[in-house]
């Protein structure tokens, strides 16, 4: 997300912003009003975002238990690099997955991501499962699916 770039700019915008209303008066009724929208605009993009992780995690853990190995799960940045890293740098391994996203090279090159966690269904996967993970900030829930690579044509 481009959030952590573009946050060193927000002390520059309220200078400018300061600046361009010096000779205004200020409404602190006006300004409590854009506090509080802004509060509970981050409150529930928080909230949207830890159920979407926690939900991710779910799926993994469900795929875990239900016999997926380990090694074959790629559930995104933040699962593979807490479940695999360790493991990855321990035994010294290249990337296993073709084609590998960026984060499993980074964290998790154990990873084969002949099952993945995603957001939507992927070329050459195959659903296994989905889960509904309602939102505050989106009337829409987000579908998070478990999918299995397609076995090649033999």
């Amino acid at each position: 997300s481009v959030d952590r770039y573009l946050l060193p700019l927000l002390p520059l915008a309220l200078c400018l912003g300061f600046w361009a209303l010096r000779g205004l008066r200020p409404s602190f009724g006006a300004a409590w009003v854009i506090v509080a929208i802004s509060a509970v605009i981050s409150i529930a993009g928080t909230r949207d975002f830890l159920e979407f992780q926690n939900a991710t995690w779910e799926v993994a853990r469900a795929a875990i238990e239900g016999g997926v190995p380990l090694t074959a799960l790629d559930a995104g940045a933040a699962w593979d690099g807490y479940a695999l890293y360790d493991y990855s740098v321990a035994h010294h391994l290249a990337p296993q997955t073709p084609d590998e996203p960026w984060w499993t090279n980074l964290f998790a090159p154990a990873t084969t991501s002949d099952y993945v966690v995603s957001t939507a269904p992927l070329d050459g996967y195959q659903e296994i499962s989905h889960q509904e993970v309602p939102n505050w900030l989106d009337g829409h829930p987000t579908l998070i699916y478990l999918l299995q690579r397609a076995e090649p044509a033999s």
